[in-house]
């Protein structure tokens, strides 16, 4: 993993932290909804999911910085 691999994922793990105990998502590769530990551990262990919900973070964080949203 590369440094700003790295960065990316001690970024989306500590936004993911700060998210309230209730919430889940739905991806389109998953069947159902991931809770938030769920993310936290798919993230952590680098798999295609997190790897997926670290783009959709750093897609968003990119977008906040360039007032699109």
């Amino acid at each position: 993993m590369t440094a700003q691999n790295e960065l990316v994922q001690k970024i989306v793990v500590e936004r993911i932290k700060a998210m309230d105990s209730h919430v889940k998502i739905a991806l389109e590769s998953q069947q159902g909804f991931l809770t938030k530990e769920e993310m936290l551990q798919e993230v952590q262990k680098g798999t295609p999911t997190g790897k997926k919900i670290m783009a959709i973070q750093l897609r968003y964080l990119q977008a906040l910085k360039e007032g699109l949203i």
